[in-house]
């Protein structure tokens, strides 16, 4: 058995412009946090009590999640791993959530392991990906993190990826999930 503290990186700008905007808000290419998403990482590093159980950390190569996921971890040894698996859906028609080349990402975080990302650019197609490819991409990391001997893992993503894996519920923003809280998921192996 193992578990997953799924956490869905600090608040960001296509958040904040999504209520002012709307769906335009996407258009914005790989957005960054804003203060109030440093706070929340910030917080959570100050406040969670299981952050010290965490074997291995993932997270999604988008700015926002990496930004997040080392604000979260700061001052601690815990490896880094990212992964385009745990992007967030859709991939190839949003923007707002496709990555910076692996290369520009190698160069702006030294700190993490990139060496499974596969494509220096992603592929981007500018069509809508399809839950049947998002729920490839869940088991292909799901089967990846059975492989490993980590137990307690923490997996830096986005809303929509976490919420369908957890729930099977996305796009429900009226309840969104919350930013840099840690959702427990436990799998077997």
């Amino acid at each position: 058995m193992k578990n997953l503290y799924l956490i869905r990186h600090g608040y960001a700008l296509h958040n904040f412009l999504f209520w002012k905007i709307g769906n335009k808000a996407y258009d914005i290419r790989d957005t960054q946090l804003l203060q109030k998403g440093v706070e929340q990482a910030t917080n959570l590093k100050n406040t969670w009590s299981e952050i010290n159980k965490i074997d291995l950390v993932i997270s999604s190569p988008s700015i926002r999640t990496l930004d997040t996921c080392l604000l979260v971890f700061k001052d601690t040894n815990h490896k880094v791993i990212a992964m385009d698996d745990v992007l967030e859906y859709p991939l190839g028609s949003e923007e707002c959530n496709r990555r910076k080349d692996k290369s520009v990402l190698q160069t702006l975080y030294p700190q993490v392991d990139f060496s499974n990302i596969k494509y220096e650019k992603l592929p981007w197609n500018y069509t809508h990906e399809k839950k049947e490819s998002l729920h490839i991409r869940q088991k292909n990391f799901l089967k990846w993190i059975k492989s490993r001997n980590e137990k307690n893992i923490c997996v830096v993503s986005h809303s929509s990826f976490i919420g369908d894996l957890k729930d099977g519920v996305i796009g429900d923003e009226e309840n969104e999930l919350k930013h840099c809280f840690p959702y427990k998921y436990i799998i077997g192996n």
